[in-house]
C-alpha cells in the first residue's frame, strides 16, 4: 500500500495537529524518516524509506492494542521489506 507519511519530533502528534493531519489525507505519522532523508541529503547519497506500522494510534494519541503486539507482526514487517528490496531494481 503507498500512502502520505508525515514525520514529527513529536510523536504522538500534538493534538492541536490533529484535524490538520486529518485534512491533508496523512496516513502514517513517524519520527525517523525527515532525520533519514536529511542525512541522506547532506552526503548526497540516493534513500528510499519504507516504513511498516506498528502502531494504531486513537484521537487521543493512545494505542489501545499494544497488547497484541508481537514479534511475529515484526517479523512479517521485515519479511515484507526484504521481499520489497530484493525485487526492487534501480
Amino acid at each position: 500500500m503507498n500512502g502520505c507519511l508525515a514525520t514529527s519530533d513529536n510523536f504522538p502528534s500534538p493534538k492541536d495537529k490533529a484535524e490538520t493531519i486529518r485534512s491533508a489525507d496523512i496516513d502514517a505519522i513517524d519520527m525517523e524518516t525527515s532525520a533519514f532523508y536529511h542525512a541522506a541529503s547532506l552526503f548526497d547519497i540516493p534513500a528510499l524509506a519504507i516504513r511498516s506500522i506498528s502502531n494504531v494510534l486513537d484521537d487521543k494519541g493512545a494505542d489501545g492494542n499494544v497488547s497484541k503486539a508481537d514479534i511475529k507482526t515484526s517479523d512479517r514487517s521485515a519479511a515484507l521489506a526484504l521481499d520489497i528490496l530484493e525485487n526492487y531494481s534501480l
